[in-house]
């Protein structure tokens, strides 16, 4: 298949993506708003004992896929556009108004305006209120679609820098409720993300990315380069092995067989043995494209040659006759 024709596949293929995200996250969102109003308890947090998706951060939800769904092909309207940074801006305010409860303190009274959730709600430390790391996604990738299409004053795009992180709170969320981990206690406790919400905010976090596929950091993964190359082949087999590699060795802490020390050092050491077995195959495999590269460049340089070898010839003869 020739460039132009696969670059465009992969764009289609992006595209759809796209759209599916949107979709996932406000059928989700809208899922969950239909069991408050109806008191399906698994429609608001999936198990009895699993923490409950707030009525905020459903309607939140909502609006950020019909958001990425207007902002999902460029070029956007002027009229879609708006409409997507105004439902974007429900993110930012209430992710930014519940940060600010946590860390002063304060209600502002915003936390059961839609629906009212009894206390004593499994996990929940204020009823109504979105989970921190909720709060801090909500606010990233509300700026994210906000600032979609918006370069900076070096002409690069901040938006798919702003979701790596949401990406990152999500996916360890949900890495902890596949450990098993379904609240987090200490010397600061708090109210996690719920499971659908992670499941949510990391699919909206992957359509912000593949909506914009030239946009970094999301060009350095899609482009037909060495790099691009690298990161295809590497990134996704890393996060499953360590994903994997976590599984594997808990159960052995949690059973005694061996202490959290050992686990630790274990861990490490495959870390590295796999991480740099992935580093070799990788080697090996830009060295064969180098090589094909090498070879394509000489046949080249062959063909050029033998076209001046033929070009002179052909001089000479008309000059002799």
């Amino acid at each position: 298949m020739s460039g132009p024709a696969a670059g465009e596949d992969m764009r289609r293929v992006l595209r759809r993506l796209t759209e599916a995200a949107a979709l996932v996250c406000s059928g989700i969102g809208a899922a969950v708003l239909f069991g408050w109003a109806f008191d399906f308890t698994f429609l608001k947090s999936i198990h009895p004992s699993f923490i409950s998706m707030k009525a905020d951060t459903a309607l939140g939800l909502v609006g950020a896929g019909l958001a990425l769904w207007l902002l999902r092909e460029e070029p956007v309207a002027s009229g879609r556009r708006r409409l997507a940074q105004l439902l974007a801006l429900y993110l930012i305010v209430v992710g930014g108004a519940c940060l600010t409860e946590d860390l002063s303190g304060v209600d502002l009274g915003i936390d059961q305006i839609l629906v009212y959730e009894p206390p004593g709600t499994p996990h929940t430390l204020y009823p109504g209120r979105l989970a921190p790391a909720t709060s801090v996604c909500f606010s990233l990738l509300g700026l994210a679609l906000v600032l979609l299409d918006r370069p900076t004053r070096r002409g690069t795009h901040a938006s798919g820098w702003l979701v790596l992180p949401a990406a990152f709170l999500s996916l360890v969320a949900l890495v902890g409720y596949a450990y098993g981990i379904t609240f987090f206690s200490g010397s600061v406790r708090y109210t996690p993300m719920a499971l659908h919400t992670a499941v949510a905010l990391l699919t909206l976090s992957l359509g912000i990315l593949t909506s914009r596929p030239e946009h970094m950091p999301a060009a350095a993964t899609v482009r037909d380069t060495t790099g691009g190359l690298l990161m295809r082949n590497a990134v996704l087999p890393l996060v499953l092995f360590q994903v994997t590699l976590g599984a594997v060795v808990l159960p052995g802490v949690r059973s005694n067989l061996y202490g959290s020390d050992f686990a630790l050092a274990l861990t490490a050491g495959v870390n590295i043995a796999a991480t740099a077995g992935l580093l070799i195959w990788l080697a090996l495999r830009l060295d064969e494209l180098d090589e094909q590269r090498s070879t394509f460049a000489r046949q080249l340089a062959q063909a050029r040659d033998e076209a001046l070898a033929a070009s002179r010839l052909k001089s000479e003869f008309l000059a002799n006759m």
